[in-house]
């Protein structure tokens, strides 16, 4: 399992380790004129130091690259996903435009229906009404005859 440490903890990292490594250096050098094992062994710990800065460096960078490529594929991911839904959505939505543009039609064609015999029963209330006013003017013909 590879531990990632944020770029802030790397970067403190890397600092503490250059200053540390300078403060030796300078100890070093200020406390001795002549070249001996001491100072060998002081820059041997400097190329050390120098060989660690180098490998959290290379660290930090494979780490961004790495969060990098995860936060692309993720938002691809997402993006594929959104669309596909949008695509899903599209799909209902106009399946139920269909059915409801089917269920408006055959209202219509009902409401025609009911209309058309409201017509007929109109016609046949005004000739009733006809009928009924020619029997009341008979009737009062023949009242007035009697």
């Amino acid at each position: 399992m590879i531990v990632a440490l944020p770029r802030i903890a790397l970067k403190r990292i890397s600092t503490s380790l250059l200053i540390l490594a300078m403060s030796f250096l300078f100890t070093l050098l200020l406390g001795c004129d002549e070249k001996g094992p001491v100072e060998t062994f002081g820059k041997e710990i400097d190329g050390v130091v120098e060989n660690i800065g180098q490998e959290i460096n290379k660290a930090e960078k494979n780490t961004t690259k790495k969060i990098d490529k995860i936060a692309k594929d993720s938002a691809e991911k997402f993006n594929k996903a959104a669309k596909g839904a949008t695509k899903k959505f599209d799909e209902v939505r106009k399946d139920a435009v269909k059915k409801l543009d089917e269920v408006a039609k055959e209202t219509n064609k009902k409401v025609d229906v009911v209309s058309d015999e409201i017509q007929q029963v109109v016609e046949v209330v005004k000739k009733t009404s006809g009928k009924i006013k020619e029997i009341s003017s008979t009737q009062e013909i023949v009242k007035s005859e009697k």
